[in-house]
């Protein structure tokens, strides 16, 4: 009788060990799905964090372009209307100093015909 207890308890406890280590089993491979899983979600979301810094990038450095773009056109827009001003300036003396070469020469013709006259 001794023996078929001791062989019935043994039987037993194999089983018993048989199922801790399948449980442990079934524990470590839930475990390990699970971390699986939670870096997958860290992967998933750091790369949406990513796409996200690098559309802003793109976005921030196309606003810096087109800030440019408006800068450059406006100076160039002002240079072009400071050298209109200036072309028109220089215009003006041009036909101010024409004019006045002209007076003086008709004055001068006129002093000349008028000492004529009297010699």
């Amino acid at each position: 009788m001794n023996t078929r207890i001791i062989a019935a308890s043994v039987a037993a406890a194999t089983l018993i060990g048989m199922a801790a280590t399948s449980a442990s089993a079934d524990a470590y491979s839930r475990s390990r799905a699970e971390a699986m899983h939670q870096n997958q979600v860290s992967v998933s979301k750091a790369e949406a964090r990513n796409s996200r810094a690098t559309a802003e990038a793109k976005h921030q450095n196309e606003v810096s372009v087109s800030e440019a773009e408006a800068r450059n056109r406006r100076a160039t827009s002002e240079a072009v209307h400071r050298n209109d001003v200036s072309v028109s300036e220089a215009e003006a003396r041009n036909r101010r100093a024409t004019a006045e070469a002209k007076h003086r020469n008709e004055v001068s013709v006129a002093e000349a015909e008028a000492r004529n006259r009297r010699h």
